[in-house]
């Protein structure tokens, strides 16, 4: 807020008070409207936007300099998302539609403005790359045909930036396109760059990822050892995800009720923005609810998903696929055809989708 001077006492031959207040009004209205734009901006996890000039990057952090407070740098483990001066006015409602789930829209436009990106500086120009292969690798997570696109997309950002704030975001995630597509020995060597990180949340991440890698190799034991190891020291997102991953491999070993346990607490610990972690957790106890014969609380945990986190798609996708086959279970066989069809329409080519197919 700009603090405008009282008016002076009235003297002789002064302007009249009105008229100097709108002087000063004015002057103080210009002088704001002249100052130079702060518009980059930096949205750390959880935390209030920073609005400022981003002035440095690397792999470790992002630093930028509010237009009167000190610098500030962001771990690159804490960074949500970044905006930058000059980008193109369709950015923020891309990054919109790629919340929502809307990933084929969100790709459209991140790739009309990847030109105007590369003209904005070298980190920007690699952010627009990076925001490219984030939503390829989103898709691929559930449509088998963009899984090597996706993996090539986020292999060269990885081998053109390898120190970017970026660098890590794009292992982390190309694990998970190649687990998804069954390339687990291609995976573990993407895990071993991850753990070159400088971050030690991202650190964290890869031992979380070996564990997912057990449970897709189906060792849930092994799995379940790493987990308890990661949650030794683990702390924030990487803890919740080790939770997750714990309880997954839980109620493989047939342990339910300690699974569950798990999984509600990482909901009463984790923060209602975070639709992925959150619709993960809704997943898992469903799964472990369904083994259990507890049908109707099992549909309400998937459904919390497909109302409120279908944007965190591969969690909805997979909601979808039971719910339709679950509402038929209680005697609802038209809410089981709404979610087939819906699975079908969102994801028509998720293994999902297929799975239903093939009954």
């Amino acid at each position: 807020m700009i603090a405008l001077p009282l008016p002076a006492a009235r003297r002789s031959g002064s302007r009249p008070a009105a008229t100097r207040f709108a002087v000063i009004w004015g002057a103080a209205a210009f002088a704001l409207l002249a100052a130079p734009a702060w518009a980059d901006s930096v949205t750390p996890r959880g935390e209030p936007t920073i609005p400022g000039t981003i002035t440095a990057g690397d792999r470790s952090e992002l630093t930028i300099k509010p237009a009167t407070d000190p610098a500030e740098t962001v771990p690159a483990a804490e960074i949500a998302e970044v905006s930058w001066d000059g980008e193109p006015a369709t950015m923020g409602a891309a990054r919109g539609r790629e919340g929502r789930g809307d990933l084929v829209g969100a790709l459209e436009v991140y790739r009309e403005a990847a030109p105007k990106m590369a003209s904005i500086g070298p980190l920007a120009k690699a952010d627009g790359q990076f925001l490219v292969a984030r939503v390829l690798g989103k898709l691929a997570l559930n449509d088998p045909a963009r899984r090597a696109e996706a993996v090539a997309s986020l292999q060269q950002f990885v081998k053109d930036y390898p120190d970017h704030f970026r660098t890590d975001p794009a292992l982390r995630m190309l694990v998970d396109v190649q687990t998804a597509a069954g390339e687990l020995d291609a995976a573990a060597a993407t895990l071993e760059q991850l753990k070159q990180s400088p971050s030690e949340e991202f650190q964290t991440a890869a031992a979380v990822a070996e564990g997912q890698l057990a449970l897709k190799r189906n060792e849930a034991d092994a799995a379940l050892s790493a987990f308890d190891s990661v949650l030794q020291n683990a702390e924030g997102r990487a803890a919740a995800e080790a939770k997750i991953g714990r309880a997954a491999a839980l109620t493989r070993l047939n342990r339910h009720d300690e699974a569950l346990t798990v999984l509600e607490g990482v909901l009463d610990e984790t923060d209602a923005s975070d639709a992925e972690l959150r619709a993960a957790a809704h997943v898992g106890r469903g799964e472990s609810l369904q083994a259990t014969g507890e049908t109707k609380p099992a549909i309400l945990e998937y459904l919390k998903v497909d109302v409120l986190y279908s944007g965190a798609s591969a969690a909805h996708a997979e909601s979808l696929y039971h719910l339709s086959r679950l509402w038929a279970t209680v005697g609802l066989p038209e809410r089981a055809a709404e979610a087939a069809a819906k699975l079908k329409t969102n994801y028509p080519n998720s293994d999902w989708a297929g799975k239903l197919s093939a009954g």
